[in-house]
């Protein structure tokens, strides 16, 4: 199990054992830790940082060892890892509520911008393939419910109502 926890006078990612025992600290640095989700199988952690950046971080839990995903160019805001563990998507925040949707290996690679320039995106998940991302957005001036492909291509509309969906 993972968490996040003040001990230490800082924020920083801490596992313990699901079955009980000592608490180990595997982050240990001044920018507050959030956000966290598991990566595929194993050992893996994905864990967003925030400081005058938000950027989003891999950790390999046992080894404690840890490897920037995103640049501290771009504000991050929410993140959903893929189904198998490969790639990540994420909201980048541009500021007066624009944001795109962006995705990149965990591996390591270039990101793709899978959605840009649209107010208040918010990521929902990954379809169990993990070929498709399910969003909401207000891209067609009602906050709606969109799905896009996570190799590319245009958005689609899935609801279109007057009141607001999630």
């Amino acid at each position: 199990m993972a968490f996040v926890s003040t001990r230490g006078q800082q924020t920083d990612v801490w596992v313990v054992a699901s079955t009980g025992g000592e608490a180990i600290r595997v982050t240990d640095d001044a920018a507050a830790e959030g956000r966290l989700q598991w990566v595929g199988p194993g050992t893996r952690l994905g864990f967003q940082t925030a400081t005058t950046t938000s950027t989003l971080w891999a950790l390999d839990a046992v080894a404690g060892t840890d490897r920037q995903i995103t640049p501290d160019s771009i504000r991050v805001g929410e993140f959903r890892v893929s189904p198998d563990g490969s790639q990540v998507a994420y909201i980048v925040e541009r500021g007066g509520g624009v944001t795109d949707i962006q995705v990149v290996p965990l591996a390591g690679g270039p990101p793709r911008v899978l959605v840009a320039g649209s107010n208040q995106n918010r990521l929902a998940g990954w379809s169990p393939d993990g070929q498709t991302i399910l969003f909401e957005s207000n891209r067609g001036g009602n906050p709606d419910v969109w799905t896009v492909s996570a190799a590319g291509g245009e958005p689609r509309q899935l609801t279109n109502w007057p009141t607001y969906e999630t």
